[in-house]
């Protein structure tokens, strides 16, 4: 995240009030919430004694991590603005972003580029019968702008430490915490690589759109990733490909590689349709390929690669206004919680051009969907008014549209979204 953005993000929470707080500045550094950080002529302290409505709990996907987000008011004695990433596996903690005003009226702002390199001296532990969160700091490294109005390079950057503790009450509905909060997309079967069998860790599909001599035509890309160790295997199926007359072969690139790019070995060619299916209106992609040989053209050495495997996609069989509308690529993180609510982030495309929609699942069942038009935001439901016609389906991948009207626009079909990868 750029401490650019940062600054502005800042700014607009945080603003230069008058005097009084001193006294209330001396309290014990070991009081509950009361972070004590120190650098080279600096020693202050920064009160998190925060409400409910002033921090939110957000994690992507089944991901382990948790982010807790500050946005303590301009509107308060101590105006706050931070983040902290808490890291499942290892139960460490780490602020990226953490902004106050300090003793001396000043905004001081503490800033972690890799929020795991401001790890340590942490831990954190999470009770999920009490719900209660605690994080220990002890001598916590970080990177402090002591004045940030004075300026924000990364030149005005002082060593610092954080030392203290929190406690937080984690509402019970609150998902962040919750283990497999959506959906698993798993796929059946596995990849070898002279017999080493590799893990998937992304899979993702989109579409590309060529135009042949009778109109407009529209080819799919399905991109898997694989992993072992360091090493890694990237596939790509692309599905009517634009130099082709017929727009019907099937390409398929394959790169394996290791970390540090030591080794490269690729295959990109046409292959045997047979090779390659999709099932079930493009639900299910299906690969079955064998002996196939990758090659390093630096070295001339071979690779073989067996791949037989089933895996779920992404799909839309949805129009808007009596147009199809197709699915686009989603980024990673397009599956995710805050607080209460689980939210899926996708790009659908039409003739227009793209159409952003948030399909949001709040806690109490209803369903509210999202879009964006210029700098105007159209929603349809409210947290405890469902989106009349937005149903999912007992599969809980399934979101059907009946009629729905999203302002202007009028909705039908259904979007399949078969999970995440763990």
């Amino acid at each position: 995240m750029s401490y650019k953005l940062s600054k502005i993000g800042l700014l607009s929470t945080i603003f230069l009030i008058g005097c009084g707080e001193d006294s209330q500045r001396e309290e014990n550094q070991y009081e509950k919430n009361i972070l004590r950080v120190e650098a080279k002529n600096f020693n202050d302290k920064v009160n998190l004694n925060v409400k409910e409505e002033e921090y939110s709990l957000s994690a992507d996907g089944n991901n382990p991590d948790v982010t807790l987000h500050f946005n303590k008011s301009d509107k308060t004695d101590f105006p706050i603005y931070g983040v902290l990433k808490l890291l499942g596996e290892n139960k460490k903690a780490s602020f990226s972003t953490l902004g106050w005003l300090n003793k001396d009226k000043n905004i001081s702002f503490l800033f972690c580029i890799d929020y795991a390199n401001c790890s340590s001296n942490t831990e954190y532990s999470f009770d999920n019968i009490g719900r209660k969160l605690n994080v220990r700091f002890k001598s916590n490294f970080n990177n402090l702008f002591e004045n940030y109005l004075e300026g924000s390079g990364w030149e005005k950057t002082i060593p610092a430490t954080i030392t203290g503790d929190l406690e937080l009450k984690i509402p019970s509905n609150w998902l962040a915490f919750k283990k497999d909060r959506f959906p698993k997309k798993d796929g059946i079967g596995n990849l070898k690589v002279d017999s080493q069998i590799y893990k998937l860790s992304e899979m993702n599909s989109d579409i590309n759109f060529y135009k042949d001599d009778s109109g407009e035509y529209i080819g799919s890309v399905d991109q898997l990733s694989f992993k072992k160790g360091d090493d890694s295997v990237n596939i790509e199926i692309y599905k009517g490909i634009e130099d082709s007359q017929s727009f019907k072969d099937i390409r398929l690139k394959i790169y394996n590689y290791n970390k540090n790019n030591e080794s490269f070995f690729l295959f990109d060619d046409l292959i045997p349709a047979s090779f390659v299916s999709w099932n079930q209106d493009g639900k299910i992609l299906s690969i079955n390929i064998e002996k196939l040989i990758l090659f390093n053209r630096e070295n001339s050495k071979t690779k073989m690669l067996d791949l037989k495997f089933n895996i779920p996609r992404n799909t839309s069989n949805l129009t808007i206004n009596n147009e199809k509308i197709l699915i686009l690529r989603q980024d990673y993180s397009f599956a995710y919680v805050i607080n209460d609510q689980k939210k899926y982030a996708i790009t659908l495309v039409g003739q227009a051009g793209n159409y952003p929609l948030e399909i949001i699942q709040e806690f109490n069942g209803n369903i509210t969907i999202e879009t964006i038009k210029g700098n105007e935001k159209i929603v349809c439901g409210r947290r405890y008014k469902p989106c009349l016609g937005v149903s999912m389906e007992n599969d809980k991948k399934t979101f059907r549209f009946n009629n729905v009207k999203l302002g202007k626009d009028v909705l039908d079909g259904t979007i399949y979204i078969p999970g995440v990868i763990d």
